[in-house]
């Protein structure tokens, strides 16, 4: 004679295997593995929409700097002059977080000039930068 309970389930009465099922502790060790995937994953895609942003940022930027030159040329040799612009949006407009300086010197040769267009943003972490040279020349016919 066989002197083993046999547990029936109180709902249908089928005996329950000791073996079905999870324990406590393999439900919680289980749980903080998927808590660190998903804390893992998370921080990645926070830092991916970071430097996204960044990077729509700089193009602004360049964007920005470019426009300013093809400005200056569009005026002509003797309408270059150091400016200022602040808090300009992206289309150089009032009202963004864009700094825009427009530094003019003396060329590397007779009758041309330096250009420094420098265009500045803060984040949160720090300020961010794009600078481009160029020289332009007073061409007479």
């Amino acid at each position: 004679m066989n002197n083993e309970i046999i547990q029936t389930s109180p709902f249908t009465g089928d005996p329950i295997s000791p073996k079905k099922g999870f324990t406590l502790i393999e439900l919680m060790l289980a749980l903080t593995v998927l808590i660190f995937v998903v804390l893992g994953t998370s921080s990645t895609i926070i830092n991916v929409a970071r430097i996204a942003a960044n990077a729509r940022k700089t193009t602004l930027a360049s964007d920005l700097c470019q426009s300013k030159i093809e400005e200056i040329r569009s005026f002509g040799y003797n309408a270059t002059f150091n400016s200022y612009e602040y808090n300009i949006d992206a289309e150089g407009n009032s009202g963004g977080i864009f700094n825009r300086t427009v530094r003019v010197n003396n060329g590397p040769i007779p009758n041309t000039k330096s250009l420094i267009v420098t265009v500045s943003w803060t984040d949160f972490i720090k300020t961010h930068k794009v600078i481009i040279p160029t020289i332009i020349a007073n061409i007479t016919i």
